[in-house]
């Protein structure tokens, strides 16, 4: 035992008040090693006031250091101390401090806590009132949210409860000024702390979000600006908090404090700080009504400051600005009037100009996912087209991302939609389509596989040549592409196949409509058209009970394959081979129409010959 402890032992054991008081106050907190918690027990049960008052401030300074901390984190010492909150203010604010700091990242003390023990510390927070003694109030407040942050497990906290009296609290306060933002910032952690680990049981109240708008709108204190935006990005995914937060002008303070500090951000967690900002910009942004406020017809002031962040050199804020771009482009309206106003030129001369950082996978996937959405309008495409958004789609072809790729191939695809020359100058690319292919191919992502055969398809139906086709036939594994559409079980998606190996089949016998093409190569592409017809196993994987009993249209399209294919004598034995006669007998009678019953009988005897 060291000098200290054992003059104090000696102390206690006599019942020497005076020396005692007198040893306690001539030590310096910093020289005296705790390394018993017994002496500790013993002055807590103390029965003089002076005494209690030294040992809780002593227990106070103990507790920052981890190991100290550890000799207090048992029952007994929590309990006595707790025990002590009904004492004299001076003492209330040593025990606070002591049990605050015990708390202090400290999972296995908090674990000592019962709901009685609980229920006395939030009796005393919801007693107090700021006027009465901020500085209690603001120790009490770090107290509760040490117990929070290492115990998120407490269910029979009424975190409603505790929200509700800080909401009190808070609208109370006219402004928030330096000497209590401590005292603040404690009470928004405690908020942020509930919100995160209860979100499910949090009720999100219009009120206390207003005032920690009000807190971040009118603050100037880092802290707590951050704890704000921490608070509203968490929350931001409620449909009626985004809708405040756009009504709120949130969104412009945002824009505000990332120009104040984006030139101190030099370290990871700053940039992560920078890049939570512009999330819950984009956030605010998903509801619609919120959405067309701030868009205000291209007026808006956050859809200009959008615009201008598409000029910055900071990546991060080049991504958040072309996803806003994308939210803003959410109805026909917008997006016309977004491209008249050139930003489509502007977003792919961007993705030309970053075709080289295939690392930078949020910038990529940012810029396709915008330019998707934009392309949607009629009215869009042949400008956007003529802007050079193929050629810049073709500049990232390297790109190994799957949901940039799938980005890349439904911009396409719904780029296309009615552009006839678009898809004829697309097909004529053979190193694009023997890339289209190849993602099918090797990419496990399903959502690429099925984009890469609908574009397939699109293209198909759309470029509404005969000679642009033969490239689709002279692309090895293309047909395969197509034929893998119909396990979707998607009758859209199955339709649109059926049509495109309609036309493929038709555009073989098509030759002498086709200039420049000789009998030679129309033979060649027959024998490769049918080779990969078979390589596709067709007649397998054709879902023919699910298309009887999807529509007419469906099988109209179906039996006209069938009946084209069947006139290659290849295809036929590969049909034959697959025994598809039993396939269809087994299921004609699911189909109403006498006409198509009879033109599916007819199939099947000529595939029973």
């Amino acid at each position: 035992m060291d000098e200290f402890s054992t003059n104090l032992n000696n102390l206690l054991q006599q019942n020497d008040t005076d020396n005692i008081l007198i040893l306690l106050k001539s030590s310096n907190k910093k020289d005296i090693p705790l390394k018993s918690s017994t002496l500790i027990k013993t002055l807590l049960k103390y029965k003089h006031k002076e005494v209690i008052l030294l040992i809780t401030e002593l227990i106070a300074d103990w507790a920052k250091d981890a190991n100290s901390r550890k000799i207090l984190s048992e029952k007994e010492i929590i309990q006595l101390l707790l025990n002590l909150l009904e004492s004299g203010d001076d003492i209330v604010l040593n025990v606070v401090r002591a049990l605050g700091n015990i708390f202090y990242e400290n999972e296995d003390a908090t674990k000592m806590l019962d709901k009685n023990d609980l229920d006395k510390i939030l009796k005393m927070f919801y007693d107090l009132k700021p006027s009465d003694n901020i500085l209690l109030l603001s120790k009490i407040s770090g107290l509760l949210l040490n117990i929070f942050i290492s115990n998120g497990k407490l269910k029979f906290v009424d975190k409603n409860q505790i929200l509700n009296h800080i909401t009190s609290i808070l609208e109370k306060q006219s402004d928030i000024q330096n000497s209590d933002s401590t005292y603040n910032s404690y009470l928004l952690q405690i908020v942020y702390t509930l919100m995160v680990e209860y979100d499910n049981q949090i009720i999100y109240s219009e009120e206390l979000h207003k005032i920690i708008i009000d807190i971040l709108k009118n603050s100037d204190i880092p802290d707590l600006e951050l704890i704000c935006l921490q608070i509203l990005y968490n929350s931001s995914e409620k449909d009626n908090v985004q809708l405040l937060l756009a009504k709120s002008n949130v969104c412009e303070k945002i824009f505000e404090l990332i120009e104040k500090y984006k030139e101190f951000i030099e370290d990871d967690e700053s940039r992560s700080i920078l890049n939570m900002a512009c999330d819950l910009i984009n956030n605010i942004l998903i509801e619609d009504e919120g959405m067309k406020l701030l868009y205000d017809q291209g007026h808006g002031e956050v859809y200009k400051n959008c615009i201008k962040w598409l000029d910055s050199d900071d990546e991060d804020l080049l991504v958040a600005a072309i996803l806003a771009v994308g939210n803003f482009a959410r109805n026909d309206a917008n997006c016309i009037s977004i491209v008249k106003e050139g930003i489509s030129k502007k977003l792919i001369d961007l993705l030309q100009n970053y075709s080289r950082k295939y690392d930078n996978t949020n910038l990529l996937h940012s810029l396709l996912s915008t330019l998707k959405n934009l392309v949607v309008p009629k009215e869009n495409k042949s400008i956007i087209l003529e802007e050079g958004l193929f050629n810049a789609i073709k500049s990232v072809l390297q790109m190994k991302e799957d949901i940039t790729i799938f980005k890349l191939l439904g911009t396409l695809r719904l780029v296309i939609d009615g552009q006839e020359m678009a898809a004829r100058n697309i097909m004529s690319d053979q190193i694009f389509l023997e890339k289209l292919v190849n993602w099918f191919e090797n990419r496990y992502h399903l959502g690429v596989r099925i984009e890469a055969a609908r574009l397939l398809a699109w293209l198909i139906k759309g470029c509404h040549s005969w000679k642009s086709m033969q490239y689709i036939i002279r692309t090895d594994g293309a047909i395969a592409c197509l034929v893998s559409i119909f396990p979707s079980v998607n009758a859209i998606m199955e339709n649109e196949a059926l049509v495109a190996l309609n036309l493929l089949t038709i555009s073989i016998t098509q030759y002498h409509d086709v200039d420049g093409l000789e009998a030679a190569d129309v033979e060649k592409n027959k024998i490769e058209f049918v080779k990969q017809v078979v390589k596709a196993d067709i007649a397998t994987i054709l879902p023919y009970e699910r298309i009887f009993r999807h529509s007419e249209q469906m099988l109209d399209n179906l039996i006209s394959l069938l009946e084209k294919l069947l006139g290659f004598e290849d295809v036929l034995q590969h049909f034959i081979e697959k025994q598809t006669s039993k396939e269809l007998n087994l299921h004609v009678h699911i189909i109403e129409s006498q006409n198509s019953i009879d033109k599916i009988q007819k199939i099947i005897s000529q595939l029973s010959v």
